[in-house]
């Protein structure tokens, strides 16, 4: 199974209802894409991966599946920091944090108003996905002398 099965099953399901008058009642559980199930009342629909850390989340998908499923959209506001530094690359600001929270929950990064917050750790994933190159998270997390193959290699994603 692999997790992007209940994404793309509530996307087919929602593309189908969606807007429709005789649309399905919500499910009482949702599966997440961990695969474990949770109950619509505690799950959130997340549209972007910083917030997965913060969000019971059933997948990262559209505000259309959110209303089949009778599951609100993650939102939250922006992170607390204690950014130092900042930048701008990209036309978005940068600010390099130690720790970044957001209600409470501990987060390597968060993207929010067009401003990275992003601690070294969380770094090669936000400005991936600040960038909108968020498939090479995994080329800037590698060390420097392993990039030349796994760019090679993304070739093929």
């Amino acid at each position: 199974r692999s997790p992007r099965s209940p994404r793309r099953c509530y996307e087919a399901v929602a593309e189908v209802w969606a807007g429709r008058a005789d649309a399905p009642s919500p499910p009482l559980s949702v599966r997440t894409a961990d695969g474990t199930c949770v109950p619509t009342a505690r799950a959130e629909v997340v549209t972007a991966p910083d917030l997965l850390p913060v969000a019971v989340a059933p997948l990262v998908a559209s505000p259309a599946v959110a209303e089949l499923l009778g599951i609100e959209v993650a939102r939250a506001g922006a992170p607390t920091t204690d950014g130092a530094e900042s930048a701008v690359a990209q036309g978005f600001s940068y600010f390099r944090c130690t720790a970044i929270t957001q209600d409470g929950v501990a987060l390597p990064w968060r993207f929010h108003g067009g401003t990275l917050f992003a601690t070294d750790q969380g770094l090669p994933a936000g400005l991936a996905w600040a960038t909108g190159q968020w498939s090479m998270r995994h080329v800037l997390r590698a060390p420097e002398a392993e990039r030349p193959q796994l760019l090679r290699e993304a070739a093929f994603d």
